[in-house]
């Protein structure tokens, strides 16, 4: 699937699909259910899917491939490279926060600008965006993994 396909997807979903907790090959951020962003608006450059979020977010997509719309979230299985730019509550949203993923043939790579760390998964999908997380799953360990 394509940058462009993926933004059809994207395009296509329902108001109520349009905002959840977010996850980067299976790190979430802020912790599960923890934060909802909601997408604002999306477009895509050549192989670049951007996705931009309520609070000035803003979500860049290398190469995003096996696209899934599952009954709890929108799932991204494969990226080349995943950046996450978002700001601190009450902050003007700026480039000065980030966290980046990258496929290497060492694994992901994760790099960052704040004091904490996201531990990538190799398995994990490069992005899920999950509109609905069971009460007895907000805070246990919540992993979607590829079967192959």
């Amino acid at each position: 699937m394509s940058a462009t396909k993926a933004y059809q997807l994207i395009e296509d979903l329902p108001k109520e699909h349009r905002g959840g907790s977010l996850a980067f090959f299976g790190a979430w951020f802020g912790g599960i259910a923890d934060n909802c962003h909601f997408l604002k608006r999306a477009s895509v450059n050549s192989e670049e899917l951007e996705l931009e979020f309520d609070n000035g977010e803003l979500l860049k997509i290398w190469n995003p491939t096996k696209l899934e719309v599952l009954h709890d979230a929108l799932v991204i299985w494969e990226a080349d490279k995943v950046e996450w730019h978002w700001n601190l509550y009450g902050i003007t949203p700026s480039d000065r926060h980030y966290y980046r993923f990258e496929k290497t043939n060492a694994g992901v790579v994760e790099t960052h600008s704040y004091k904490y760390a996201m531990v990538p998964k190799e398995k994990a999908p490069a992005v899920e965006m999950a509109w609905f997380i069971s009460s007895s799953r907000h805070k246990a360990p919540y992993d979607r993994f590829r079967s192959v």
